[in-house]
């Protein structure tokens, strides 16, 4: 089937837990919620001065976030189409979003290797690191807590062809756990697995 909708390019698309219904982000500054037996879009929302770089449903399925060019994360209802949470603190283009496992942790990855956690209840940031030298493109949550931990083990991946683990409780970049080198190519996908193995990969042009 043909989805139709969005005027311009789309840069993201992400399936709900699910799977029935899937959400994209677009060059037209619009994130739009799709069925998988539909044609055109249930649900558009609009607010974004800039391109939407990425999207992902949280972890209950009645919100979606969308990170943007515009340098902002927003929160959305599902049901309604309204904004319920606008995050700042970037000063680049967001690349890449998760939530954590249990929904009350945003994390964003941005351009400049940036990344910054907040509180959803509260809206407040939790913690900023200084990441990677450069773009951030890949970020995931552990399944399950640190030991003593609130936060679960963060792990992100980078143009700079490295994968870095953090721990959120820490302050700033004393939370950094372990940094593994890819060599080959830089990382473009990291998804933990039920039993906490990380599954990463990227582009090479030896691959």
């Amino acid at each position: 089937m043909r989805f139709k909708g969005h005027n311009s390019c789309v840069w993201d698309c992400k399936f709900s837990p699910e799977g029935h219904y899937f959400i994209s982000g677009s060059h037209d500054t619009t994130s739009r919620l799709w069925c998988i037996n539909r044609e055109y879009p249930l649900r558009i929302f609009s607010g974004h001065q800039s391109d939407i770089e990425c999207v992902e449903f949280h972890p209950n399925c009645h919100y979606i976030a969308s990170g943007s060019s515009d340098c902002t994360v927003r929160l959305w209802e599902i049901t309604s189409g309204n904004m319920v949470r606008l995050f700042l603190g970037h000063s680049s283009a967001i690349q890449t979003l998760c939530f954590t496992k249990n929904g009350q942790y945003l994390a964003a990855g941005a351009l400049n290797g940036l990344i910054i956690v907040w509180d959803i209840p509260s809206g407040r940031e939790k913690i900023r690191i200084n990441a990677h030298k450069c773009s951030i493109r890949a970020l995931t949550f552990a399944q399950n807590n640190l030991k003593d931990s609130t936060m679960s083990l963060l792990a992100s991946g980078g143009e700079d062809k490295l994968v870095k683990f953090w721990n959120c409780d820490r302050a700033n970049e004393n939370c950094l756990v372990e940094t593994i080198e890819s060599k080959q190519t830089p990382i473009y996908y990291l998804k933990f697995t039920s039993s906490n193995f990380l599954i990463a990969s990227g582009i090479s042009e030896n691959v």
